[in-house]
Formats: structure tokens, C-alpha cells, sequence
């Protein structure tokens, strides 16, 4: 917890865009994942995760914001009472 604590400051300034176009052309999706390091941006294996993303934003149909400013506050503190259970 302690190292989580430390690394709770860090700004993720790195990162990769990814899209995900349905075989009809009639849905498409675009997301960025940011990382802290261009290593970890330039890395395979973050990348399929973030054309994995951007696929699931495609089948979901329950997406409800498009950004984290979209969010309502109460929502998101909702979400972080979860995630720190």
C-alpha cells in the first residue's frame, strides 16, 4: 500500500491511441491509455490492451460518459468507495 501511496502523485504523461472500426463501418471507437513512461507505451503488449479497450467501449452498449469530465461527482465517488473496499 505504502508504494501505491507513493506512486499516487505520478502524472501518466505517455501513452497510446488505439481504435477499433466494426466490420460494417457503422461504429467506431477511439480511446487513449496513458502510462507513466514511454517504455511501457511502446510496449506490445500495452498496446493490444489498449486496442482491447477501445473494442469493449465498442460493444458495450451501457457507455453512459466519453470522458472522466463527463462523470458526476457523486458517481465518481461512488466508484472510488468501491475501489478502495
Amino acid at each position: 500500500m505504502a508504494k501505491a501511496d507513493k506512486k499516487a502523485g505520478n502524472v501518466a504523461v505517455e501513452g497510446c491511441v488505439a481504435s477499433y472500426v466494426h466490420f460494417n463501418n457503422k461504429i467506431a471507437v477511439l480511446v487513449e491509455v496513458n502510462s507513466e513512461t514511454d517504455f511501457v507505451a511502446n510496449n506490445a503488449i500495452f498496446k493490444e490492451f489498449a486496442a482491447d479497450v477501445a473494442m469493449q467501449v465498442a460493444a458495450n452498449d451501457d457507455v453512459a460518459y466519453m470522458t472522466v469530465d463527463d462523470v458526476p461527482a457523486e458517481e465518481q465517488e461512488k466508484e472510488k468507495a468501491l475501489e478502495m473496499k
